[in-house]
């Protein structure tokens, strides 16, 4: 990217990847990593006076099982991937800022197995930011919420699809705030996804659940246009409207990592339903950081989904 921009409009950088090995990469383009210029929480932005520049991008669901996309590398083989910063960050104050990007990345192996791979960072970017901060693209995103379920670039048939799922999702909400409502100590399905118990965590999670019941999906606006190998991504303050993709319509209405899940799943990082994270994917990991970081498990999205799907069924 540039070393000096004006605007933040155009204040971009440009990751690039070079395989330095002998051997061919088949990476994931994990819209979380700068393989992909999706806008997730990719970087970390701070200048040199102190601002640090705030996520206000998307949150997106993964998984490598369901990835289609990737970017492969010969041996000395390289690849540029454009990221434009304003449509995940937001930049109050002009200054000196210094944009450093996560290292981890995934290959495919031989199996078909994701494993991961760590990349040596050649250097941090430093640019120069003035003029205008406010972003064109982050003032264009808009909320909608009406008494049923609204569409975007949905045909008749998805249309059908997300209403079907929309009655399992609105289900799985209640039957989790009914059972946390009562629950007073750590019980299987509980610890499972939120780690060893307290009132103040659970209070905290049975919140999330409330907040989603009250603003029901069911009034949310679905946007069918993404044709990227994600499950779903939202914009969290913009508050009610999802983004639905590929992974979405083969997923089951209903289990684990299905239609209705995932609703559930994307309903939590709405700020005002609580604003969830995305600290891990998948039951396995879920189910360790639960052990590991009950603080991390009562934020994390995916926890609030399996909880809710509840396959197999927990006691």
């Amino acid at each position: 990217g540039a070393d000096a921009v004006v605007d933040v409009d155009n204040f971009q950088v440009v990751a690039t990847f070079t395989n330095t090995g002998d051997e061919a990469l088949k990476l994931y383009k994990d819209p979380r990593t700068a393989l992909s210029s999706f806008p997730e929480n990719t970087f970390s932005i701070s200048s040199r006076e102190g601002a640090v520049a705030g996520f206000v991008g998307a949150h997106v669901k993964y998984t490598y099982k369901t990835a289609t996309k990737f970017v492969e590398l010969a041996p000395g083989a390289s690849v540029d991937i454009v990221h434009e910063l304003s449509a995940a960050y937001n930049f109050t104050r002009v200054g000196d800022y210094e944009v450093d990007a996560a290292n981890l990345f995934h290959y495919q192996d031989e199996n078909g197995q994701p494993v991961a791979i760590r990349a040596d960072i050649a250097s941090i970017h430093s640019a120069k930011l003035s003029g205008n901060l406010v972003s064109s693209t982050v003032a264009r995103r808009s909320m909608s919420l009406a008494k049923r379920a609204s569409f975007v670039s949905c045909s008749s048939t998805r249309s059908s699809q997300i209403n079907t799922a929309l009655t399992t999702t609105t289900t799985y909400v209640a039957n989790a705030v009914t059972y946390l409502t009562s629950l007073t100590s750590g019980t299987t399905r509980y610890t499972t996804w939120f780690g060893t118990y307290s009132s103040s965590r659970k209070s905290t999670v049975l919140s999330h659940y409330t907040k989603i019941k009250t603003s029901d999906p069911k009034t949310y606006t679905y946007d069918c246009s993404c044709t990227d190998d994600y499950y779903a991504y939202v914009y969290p303050s913009n508050f009610g409207y999802v983004y639905l993709c590929n992974a979405f319509w083969t997923a089951s209405t209903t289990g684990t990592d299905s239609k209705a899940g995932t609703i559930v799943h994307e309903s939590s990082h709405f700020t005002a339903n609580g604003g969830t994270d995305d600290y891990v994917y998948g039951q396995t990991n879920a189910k360790a950081l639960a052990k590991s970081n009950p603080s991390q498990a009562i934020m994390n999205a995916d926890s609030h989904e399996y909880f809710a799907e509840n396959t197999p069924a927990l006691s």
